[in-house]
């Protein structure tokens, strides 16, 4: 497949036919700009069961540092075992809270709409450079901008 800089270095050829070499109908840009956006609510779907499962691991260690220091203070552990778990268990704590920061936050839907706008953009460049070849003078006005 012939790209734009291939094109501009080989020059339009005869009537711009380089250029339309390099056209991707909208049908193929639409199927694209679908799956783009298919695969990318697969991967938000994955990243909001990891952010779940992060949140309720989470949950469940805060719980075991709040029990082993009631189980402290009620005399039911001893000091050394306290400051071992805690200290064990509150790393865990921070692990966990930075991956599930590291997850970052919403969707990423950008990249199907910047897929499509830029298949919408390059196109209209080829359809406006073909317009303008002497030829096609008199259609230029429907096809550009």
């Amino acid at each position: 497949m012939r790209t734009p800089l291939h094109a501009r270095r080989k020059g339009l050829g005869v009537n711009g036919r380089n250029l339309q070499n390099i056209y991707v109908p909208e049908t193929i840009a639409s199927q694209i700009v679908e799956n783009l956006r298919n695969s990318q609510n697969q991967i938000d779907d994955s990243v909001n069961q990891q952010k779940q499962n992060l949140s309720q691991r989470i949950t469940t260690v805060r719980n075991r540092i709040d029990q082993l220091y009631i189980d402290k203070l009620d005399g039911k552990i001893e000091e050394d075992f306290w400051t071992r778990k805690s200290t064990e268990w509150q790393e865990e704590h921070r692990q966990l809270k930075s991956a599930l920061l590291n997850l970052g936050s919403g969707s990423s839907k950008e990249i199907a709409l910047t897929a499509e706008r830029t298949f919408e953009l390059a196109n209209r460049l080829i359809l406006c450079i073909l317009a303008s070849l002497p030829r096609n003078k008199p259609n230029c006005s429907k096809w550009c901008f």
